[in-house]
């Protein structure tokens, strides 16, 4: 599909899964908020009243609010800070067959914002706090949550979106900068782009292309205690390690910190 996805993006052309074969319901998205007092996780109705800043998780597919990426990133967000953390379980949809899970990405980043929504207009919250984090398709659902709400939402991180039938040419039907105030990801969709090592390897992965996909989770969960993932503001990889970027501006990669990401020439 990645093979395919490319070849059309070359040619301009996209392709649109229907969203109309399979029943959709919001209840089988569930929404669990965890807290430093209350690290086991609580179940949560679209009335739920959350105060303070909030950060919602996302995984991709053959994942839940149990996974790795939700649960190393959780516990490194409730290590930092006093945040409520709101973990997203749309396995009901993202278990299912990779064409299929793409098709209601859409439908699951809707529920998403209207959740938000909800906090936003019934208990005062700001869109400002609001910081959601996506890996795979998740990173795609919580650009159409951030689409749902006009782009208001603070910060969108995408964590290694995925590609297959998601088109660069087709900007309103994947993850892009006009989703949130602030867009950050390790893809070339965002205000700000990283690519970790190149993008092409991480170290201990071998040739494994899961472990590489599965670094981006984990180098965001790391960067949240402790940031030390300095990247160089450069306009290739070859001019990286060519050299010719070496006196260029330093950014951050990670962290929680969006409003000036430079951090010394």
């Amino acid at each position: 599909m990645k093979e395919l996805t490319d070849r059309l993006d070359k040619q301009n052309l996209t392709y649109e899964i229907p969203k109309d074969v399979l029943h959709y319901a919001n209840t089988d998205i569930s929404f669990y908020v965890y807290t430093q007092s209350s690290t086991g996780g609580t179940k949560l109705s679209y009335d739920a009243r959350i105060s303070a800043r909030s950060s919602s998780s996302m995984a991709g597919p053959i994942a839940t609010y149990e996974s790795d990426v939700n649960t190393l990133i959780r516990a490194a967000l409730l290590t930092y800070d006093n945040v409520n953390v709101i973990s997203v379980d749309w396995s009901s949809y993202s278990f299912l067959l990779y064409t299929m899970a793409v098709s209601n990405v859409s439908n699951v980043g809707k529920t998403v914002g209207l959740f938000i929504e909800s906090l936003l207009t019934n208990y005062d919250y700001s869109p400002d706090d609001v910081i959601l984090i996506g890996r795979s398709l998740g990173a795609h659902v919580a650009g159409y949550a951030g689409k749902e709400l006009n782009g208001t939402l603070g910060v969108i991180v995408g964590l290694d979106p995925a590609g297959p039938l998601f088109f660069e040419s087709n900007s309103a039907s994947r993850l892009n900068s006009g989703n949130a105030q602030f867009l950050g990801v390790n893809y070339d969709l965002a205000d700000t782009d990283f690519w970790p090592n190149g993008e092409y390897s991480q170290p201990g992965c071998l040739l494994s292309s899961i472990c590489f996909h599965s670094r981006s989770y984990m180098y965001m969960a790391e960067s949240i205690g402790s940031n030390q993932f300095y990247a160089r503001q450069c306009d290739s990889y070859d001019d990286y390690t060519g050299g010719a970027c070496a006196t260029n501006t330093l950014y951050l990669m990670g962290g929680l910190t969006f409003d000036d990401r430079s951090v010394r020439k």
